[in-house]
Formats: structure tokens, C-alpha cells, sequence
């Protein structure tokens, strides 16, 4: 995987699970809630990362950093 040390990180936290059950996605999870989702290609290489965060931090980093865009699947709780 190109982001070992993302998912390394995220493995440390109390209560993160992972799976990789649904769209060709490794899902972080808490509670059964993702959080973190590592979007794969059809061969298996990440293209994007997205990233659940309140909506006012979005807004910012998406005015600050051309590359951020709003993610569909984050955006419901």
C-alpha cells in the first residue's frame, strides 16, 4: 500500500477497525462509523484519500489546497 504509514498511524488509535468489504475501499472505522476511507484503483493502487472532519475545517483547507475536494460519502453521519 502507498500510505503504509497512514494506516500504520491509524491502527494505534483506541478503538480503529478496518475492512475492506465494500467499492474497493480499506474503511477505518470507530464504532462502525468510518472516518477515513483509502479509495483503490481497479489495480488495487490508493488514488485518493478521503477524510471525515467538521464542515468549517473543510471549507478552510478546500480554500487553501486546490487538491481538496468535498467528499460525498463523508458528508453523512
Amino acid at each position: 500500500m502507498r500510505y503504509t504509514w497512514l494506516d500504520e498511524y491509524l491502527m494505534t488509535k483506541s478503538g480503529v477497525t478496518k475492512n475492506t468489504e465494500n467499492w474497493n475501499w480499506i474503511r477505518y472505522m470507530i464504532g462502525g462509523k468510518m472516518f477515513v476511507a483509502v479509495c483503490l484503483d481497479d489495480n488495487d493502487i490508493p488514488y485518493y484519500i478521503t477524510l471525515k472532519l467538521e464542515p468549517l475545517e473543510g471549507e478552510f483547507l478546500r480554500k487553501q489546497y486546490q487538491d481538496i475536494v468535498a467528499g460525498f460519502y463523508m458528508n453523512n453521519d
